[in-house]
């Protein structure tokens, strides 16, 4: 199940910061984040936030930031206090994508080890490409931020830096509850983005039919104004 939030809020972010950054140590800066829980994303002008939920237990387990034809996907998780969980991560990523018929080979990057990966995807005709990904893993405080960057993220440089920076300036909310390493930290959708929702809902409701599918645009310029659009995804 995927649920898209379209922002039009500008990204203001300031070079040469190093994050991602622990909530503790969150800079005080004009970047204007979307607040999702364990996540604090800036927003960027244009930008959708697709939500991956969990069919079983109807969690928010992975957002994915989508700017033309490029993808960031984000994944909080827990992990050791003493470090060292991306390690044991490459491995099991690397089985994974190497048994679903891809390639992938480490190399070094901006954010230490990365994954460089070329996986089989299908287009809406038919046809079967090799789809670029590029993985990486920055550890905190008992957390890893795990991100994919997929099409155009990946192959042109300059969309590839504007998603660094959006990834440098994400904040994680580890919180104080005891969770195994690896599990998905707690990931909310923005009140205002359930009420949009919730909205849309009633109205199909009271039309007595189904909601109707994202017919795009933009939405407002704050948090007022966010536009959420749910639909299953195959």
């Amino acid at each position: 199940k995927l649920l898209t939030i379209i922002w039009s809020w500008r990204y203001c972010g300031t070079p040469g910061l190093d994050g991602p950054y622990d909530i503790s140590e969150a800079p005080e800066d004009n970047v204007v984040r979307i607040d999702f829980g364990s996540l604090k994303i800036p927003g960027v002008e244009g930008m959708n936030v697709n939500l991956e939920v969990d069919e079983q237990s109807d969690a928010v387990v992975a957002i994915t930031i989508v700017l033309g034809e490029g993808g960031l996907q984000l994944q909080p998780f827990a992990a050791p206090r003493s470090g060292g969980f991306w390690e044991e991560m490459r491995p099991q990523i690397i089985e994974s994508i190497k048994s679903a018929g891809g390639d992938i080979e480490e190399v070094p990057g901006r954010f230490g080890t990365e994954l460089l990966a070329a996986v089989p995807a299908q287009l809406p005709d038919g046809q079967t490409v090799r789809q670029p990904l590029r993985l990486i893993g920055v550890e905190g405080p008992r957390w890893l931020l795990h991100g994919v960057f997929m099409g155009s993220s990946v192959e042109d440089q300059r969309k590839s830096e504007l998603f660094e920076d959006v990834f440098t300036q994400v904040v994680v909310l580890r919180g104080d509850q005891p969770m195994a390493p690896g599990e998905v930290l707690p990931i909310k959708i923005p009140p205002e983005a359930q009420q949009a929702a919730a909205e849309a809902a009633a109205q199909a409701a009271q039309a007595g039919q189904a909601a109707p599918p994202a017919t795009g645009g933009q939405a407002g310029s704050g948090p007022s104004g966010a536009d959420i659009v749910d639909g299953d995804s195959a």
